[in-house]
């Protein structure tokens, strides 16, 4: 289990803080510094003040330098994550939240990217805590971090069947355009909102565009969004609509190992099996929202 996230989210507001306190103070140095060699009235105060703007100069490319280093760190937490070394990418995207940097986006990015760790380690309560210090951060409310971060929570607040906050998450989508990739990421958060809320009708709106998104997905998730069409369907008498969804559904992946995962479809799983895995066949781990 992962350590606990609350210190590295202080030191993450503490160097937020930082960061627009040394952007305030340079910016304001700077003018002065500029200001003050127009109207010094002597060669040797002019020199003084282009020292030091070349001081500051300096020290600011430094300190960019830094924040390349940490780039790359983050960076190198997302490729260990791909490739399932979580807890080494955990390392990395803590050092990266925890180190001062003059980018406030990478330091978010090494959240939003950690946050992902967290999820897929099952420390959901962690991950609602870090996206919504995250978001406070997060100037533009539509931008893509944003919006990835909100997913995130969404998707974390469902698993702890807290219905009532992941829905005002998920509402706050409604006004956005999102691109596909997003959209292809949102459309099984919404169907397990949808189902857990006993709200069927909603999920067979515009049936045929969420399954124009949903062939989009890797076959796991594509599976799962098709059983969860097929539960809708279901709930709500559609039966022609839930025999072929439920067909598709197990032409994509089996869907008795997902059931064991995800009891949503299990009402499909039940009527319509589907071929029986080997017996050696591996379990899949949850499909990715």
């Amino acid at each position: 289990m992962s350590a606990t996230i609350q210190p590295v989210l202080s030191r993450f507001r503490r160097q937020m803080l930082l960061l627009r306190f040394t952007q305030i103070t340079a910016a304001g140095a700077f003018l002065l510094g500029m200001g003050g060699m127009m109207v010094a009235p002597t060669e040797w105060a002019r020199r003084s003040m282009f020292l030091g703007l070349l001081a500051l100069v300096t020290a600011w490319v430094l300190l960019t330098l830094r924040s390349l280093r940490i780039m790359r760190q983050v960076h190198a937490g997302g490729v260990l994550m791909s490739i399932g070394r979580l807890d080494d990418a955990e390392v990395w995207l803590r050092r990266g939240m925890s180190t001062f940097s003059l980018s406030g986006r990478v330091k978010i990015l090494a959240g939003q990217l950690l946050g992902m760790v967290l999820l897929r380690q099952g420390a959901y309560g962690q991950v609602i805590d870090l996206c919504r210090a995250l978001l406070r951060q997060c100037r533009k409310r539509g931008g893509r971090l944003s919006i990835e971060i909100r997913m995130l929570l969404a998707d974390s607040l469902l698993r702890l069947d807290r219905l009532d906050e992941a829905g005002q998450v998920l509402a706050s989508f409604q006004e956005e355009t999102l691109w596909l990739e997003a959209r292809q990421r949102l459309l099984p958060i919404t169907l397990r909102y949808e189902l857990a809320t006993d709200n069927p009708q909603e999920a067979v709106r515009d049936l045929k565009g969420k399954l124009r998104i949903a062939e989009l997905l890797d076959p796991p998730n594509a599976a799962f969004v098709h059983a969860m069409l097929a539960e809708a369907c279901r709930r709500t008498g559609r039966t022609e609509q839930l025999a072929f969804l439920a067909e598709r559904a197990a032409l994509y992946h089996d869907l008795q190992p997902l059931a064991q995962n995800w009891p949503i479809i299990a009402p499909i799983v039940s009527t319509h099996p589907g071929d029986d895995p080997p017996a050696d066949a591996d379990v899949p781990d949850r499909p990715t929202s």
